[in-house]
């Protein structure tokens, strides 16, 4: 009697059910790198044309997968060489910098003389910095396990990018088949248009920072409008660390109007115009989302699960209304139907 049962109708139900209780336990037993999964999708989703492009050239899907893999991690290292190697060369210059800072600083305002302790702050700083290099050297060898598994699961998917696809539709009833290949290129599409959206936001904080840094008599200013840019990367902090960082150092020195100054056209002309003129544009033309709900899913998801928020939130927000125009030609082919069955009986 079990047999039966499991064998007739309910076995394609049950079969769904082990699907979703065995996806829940792999989700939680993974979910340290649940993460490092999803940006190796995302990784594999942006590479797919150029994988088409290499096999239509005569690789094999071996051959392509392992040259792009391959071109990414170098791509990865080049973009983090730069950062690392100002970092270090300047290690030693921020550090003299806080070691010769007085516990006490003095400021003439307009004729009146304030005293601010410093004591405290440099010694928390001095703490925080200690504690950031500890904790950066503890979790390297993590950071570099997550990273191999990554550029595993990307050759991986490179290699076979449509098996697991092919796999998981032929479950799947013809309708459902349809809903999911819609839902896949609006993935596609906003994995791509997110991309754009942030490189070109990043490339055009970089040429705004130029001007601005060299106005303000900086001798480096090629050098932190390459950092502005990277930053700009990084959500919600963005380039305002850099620019507070330089006003702190330009205090510390006395230079009150220089740090007001330097505040006052690096927030605006750095750190919010090209959020204002390109990012929202871009999102629209690159990814079919208006402003508004592109800027609610980057902050909401940034705000939520971090930095991979960035892409999973505005994602997320796609699917939603891809979902939308879905029910709505839905319930306009409902209607349609409706209006041509009442024309035929009424003809009848």
């Amino acid at each position: 009697m079990v047999s039966s049962f499991i064998d007739g109708g309910t076995r394609r139900s049950w079969l769904f059910g082990f699907l979703i209780l065995f996806s829940l336990i792999g989700t939680i037993v993974l979910s340290r790198i649940l993460w490092t999964v999803v940006l190796a999708v995302i990784i594999a989703y942006v590479m797919y044309p150029a994988h088409k492009k290499l096999k239509s050239k005569g690789f094999s899907d071996r051959q392509a997968s392992a040259v792009l893999t391959l071109a990414s991690t170098i791509v990865l290292i080049i973009a983090l060489i730069p950062v690392g190697y100002v970092l270090f060369r300047r290690r030693f210059m921020l550090l003299d910098f806080l070691r010769s800072l007085p516990e006490t600083l003095t400021f003439d305002i307009y004729g009146y003389m304030y005293t601010v302790e410093t004591g405290v702050a440099l010694s928390l700083t001095r703490q925080w910095i200690s504690d950031l290099a500890i904790s950066v050297a503890e979790t390297a060898p993590t950071m570099l396990l997550k990273l191999s598994v990554m550029m595993f699961l990307v050759a991986a998917l490179l290699y076979r990018p449509n098996a697991v696809r092919s796999q998981f539709l032929t479950i799947l009833p013809p309708n459902l088949q349809k809903i999911m290949q819609r839902y896949h290129i609006r993935v596609r599409e906003t994995i791509f248009g997110i991309f754009r959206v942030q490189l070109t936001t990043a490339l055009a904080t970089f040429f705004m920072a130029l001007p601005i840094f060299y106005f303000l008599g900086y001798d480096v200013f090629f050098s932190l409008s390459f950092f502005s840019g990277a930053l700009q990367l990084i959500p919600v902090v963005g380039p305002s660390l850099l620019i507070f960082g330089l006003a702190i150092f330009e205090i510390a020195a006395q230079n009150l109007q220089a740090a007001a100054i330097l505040v006052f056209l690096g927030i605006i002309g750095i750190g919010i115009l090209p959020d204002l003129l390109v990012r929202p544009r871009l999102a629209n033309r690159s990814m079919g989302l208006p402003p508004s709900l592109y800027i609610l899913g980057f902050m909401g998801g940034v705000l939520t699960i971090g930095v991979i928020g960035l892409i999973i939130g505005p994602l997320l927000i796609a699917l939603i209304l891809e979902t939308v125009d879905m029910l709505a030609e839905q319930q306009e082919e409902h209607d349609q139907n409706r209006s041509s069955s009442k024309d035929v009986s009424a003809g009848s």
